[in-house]
């Protein structure tokens, strides 16, 4: 008789005490990893699976287990011979064929087998004897790893990767940062390399480390071994075990204290960059091409494209305003209020993109690094607007652009019959409340900051029509941050 087999997904073990200072209060089945949780991706693998039915249990915690094992028993009174697999929710399948032929040869299983005779994170039972006796003794904490030493493994065992040593949590993370559409990654255990077709762009983001100075270059990983192919070209930098911010960020392990310690680092970064002297004549061309002239060609870029017609009809009918032009002149009366201001004339050497995604921080030793930076060919060409970076820290962290960007959010009917925004995250307030703090702390103007960060938010948009409800979520982020922005005055 073939046998059933319930795969119970083991979500009770909680993470390390050093691994949620990364991930938050949240269990291994609630990470993120590519803007998918982990429990749901498993999910879609084993739909995947076709040979026979498999049975999915979410074994959450452990007032669950004695209702799992009496509703196991009672199956079992019904003389339903099964198999038993108990996988606990901190593994992570990193090889899918090996996973599912695994998954194969389960049901042919006949007495327990492990992934690991001395720290086994797979168990497999023959029958609901055998795991109804591993929950009793896991109920009442009586479990032992010496218990499966005499086991047999299952082989190959290859097919995962358990994310309870942090070793193994950060190797698995520093490697998950993706490419763009028109760029692959490839990495071992101490290497990335990053190419692309876009040649011209590989040579920039190479050459910048090297333009600048060498006070400036500790907060760069080093890029080295560019090369150039017919069709593509590639550098190679060093693979740190060190988890982006954006990570720890949409899973809210920041407390005021460790967030406090992170802005004190990136605003050193920020506060010793190399500044120059420019004239009034080039210091207006390159604001008004960074948020203006810019937002102005993506939205015209935006109106080309294929899906425009759905993206209006968004607006139309779910916004106060009638198109993307109505949203782009109510912008414009925001952009014309701070020219008015006074700027020195000056630029900084700018990284072009430190949001979080593109910033490497290690909360216990404070080491900061950031990735992708703008790029440049020629010296000139790393200085930029000083409230270009503050504009890309700001859309991550005022502007919730990460949440986002993960699918954490959803859009909602209100009253009016209009659609609202609304960002799954908690308790941002005070770290939100710091970051204005530091930068008034430093003489910026925080009004200039959230108008250059609205630009961005509008010049995205045609960069994210591949996931349209990223795209309205982007649209109608800009409209909130156009009514916070009414709170300056007129």
């Amino acid at each position: 008789m073939n046998k059933k087999v319930y795969f119970v997904y083991d979500d009770i073990e909680r993470p390390s005490r050093i691994i949620s200072g990364i991930i938050g209060n949240k269990k291994y089945s609630e990470v993120l990893y590519k803007k998918v949780r982990f429990i749901d991706r498993l999910k879609e693998i084993l739909k995947e699976f076709k040979s026979f039915e498999i049975e999915f249990v979410n074994l959450k915690n452990r007032t669950e287990i004695e209702n799992l094992k009496e509703k196991l028993l009672l199956q079992t009174n019904e003389k339903e011979e099964s198999v038993y697999i108990n996988f606990l929710s901190s593994n992570v399948i990193i090889d899918k064929e090996k996973f599912l032929i695994f998954l194969e040869k389960s049901r042919y299983v006949n007495q327990v087998m492990v992934d690991d005779k001395y720290s086994p994170k797979i168990m497999v039972f023959p029958n609901i004897n055998l795991y109804s006796e591993f929950l009793s003794k896991k109920l009442s904490n009586n479990i032992k790893n010496r218990d499966f030493v005499t086991k047999d493994e299952i082989l190959p065992n290859d097919f995962k990767i358990n994310l309870s040593e942090l070793r193994d949590f950060l190797l698995f993370f520093s490697g998950s940062f993706e490419a763009r559409y028109f760029n692959s990654l490839s990495s071992d255990k101490y290497t990335i390399t990053k190419s692309s077709v876009d040649k011209v762009k590989m040579k920039k983001e190479h050459d910048f480390y090297y333009f600048l100075p060498h006070y400036m270059q500790k907060w760069m990983v080093m890029p080295y071994d560019y090369k150039e192919t017919q069709e593509r070209a590639s550098y190679t930098m060093e693979r740190l075990n060190i988890p982006d911010i954006a990570l720890q960020w949409i899973h809210n392990s920041f407390n005021e204290e460790s967030f406090k310690n992170y802005l004190n680092k990136i605003f050193e970064f920020i506060t010793t960059r190399e500044k120059r002297n420019v004239s009034k004549e080039k210091f207006d061309k390159v604001f008004n091409d960074l948020y203006y002239k810019k937002v102005e060609e993506r939205i015209q870029k935006l109106k080309e494209m294929e899906i425009y017609g759905e993206i209006d009809l968004f607006i139309k009918f779910s916004t106060d305003y009638n198109s993307i032009d109505e949203i782009f002149e109510k912008y414009k009366k925001y952009y014309n209020k701070i020219l008015n201001k006074k700027f020195k004339c000056i630029e900084v050497i700018g990284h072009g993109d430190p949001c979080f995604s593109n910033t490497l921080y290690d909360k216990s030793s404070e080491m900061l690094k950031l990735i992708d930076p703008k790029g440049a060919l020629t010296e000139d060409e790393i200085y930029t607007n000083e409230y270009y970076d503050l504009a890309k820290l700001s859309h991550s962290i005022l502007g919730n652009y990460d949440f986002m960007n993960n699918g954490l959010f959803t859009i909602e009917l209100n009253n009016d019959l209009k659609m609202d925004l609304k960002i799954e995250s908690s308790n941002l307030e005070s770290l939100q409340d710091m970051f204005i703090k530091k930068v008034e702390e430093y003489g910026y103007d925080v009004e200039v900051i959230r108008v250059c960060e609205t630009s961005l938010f509008l010049s995205m948009l045609p960069l994210h029509v591949d996931i349209p409800s990223k795209v309205f979520a982007f649209i109608l982020n800009a409209i909130d941050m156009m009514k916070e922005l009414d709170k300056y005055g007129k």
